[in-house]
């Protein structure tokens, strides 16, 4: 009876390890969450964060909540599709307008940072080189600058 029990429970246990995550590593060392090192803003102070899965990239900075889409093909990642987030209303860039209502100009403030960062245009899009990545740091090119990240 005590090895029927065992053998039972050796069974429950392989079923559920092979169930329980469903999510692909689809990005390899770039998932995860990453600072920013040397990023500086005398206006906000800080350090932006990125949360990065699956296809999703989430930017923290200050008050601003950053949402875009991305591609990452070898040492090259593209970010498109940006919008901003602010009392649970999504603002795509292509409608900020810093005379607008509240989540327009959050949106307005959010396309500036997200362009003095990464360099996106105005619809929130960018093709950014990774210059080194592991498991725990990052370097990104952005135009004549580097920001370097570490992953937490």
């Amino acid at each position: 009876m005590k090895r029927l029990k065992n053998i039972a429970s050796l069974i429950v246990i392989l079923l559920l390890s092979l169930t329980s995550c469903d999510k692909i590593d689809k990005n390899g060392d770039l998932d995860g969450m990453w600072q920013c090192q040397n990023y500086s803003d005398m206006i906000e102070g800080g350090k932006p964060y990125l949360s990065i899965q699956l296809d999703l990239l989430n930017i923290r900075y200050a008050d601003m909540n950053i949402y875009a889409r991305f591609e990452h093909n070898g040492n090259t990642l593209r970010i498109y599709n940006a919008y901003s987030a602010l009392n649970d209303i999504d603002t795509p860039f292509s409608e900020a307008n810093e005379y607008g209502d509240e989540n327009q100009a959050h949106a307005f403030k959010c396309r500036w940072f997200l362009n003095s960062l990464l360099g996106t245009n105005e619809v929130g899009e960018a093709t950014l080189n990774i210059k080194s990545l592991t498991s725990k740091q990052m370097v990104l090119e952005v135009g004549e600058k580097e920001l370097k990240f570490r992953k937490y």
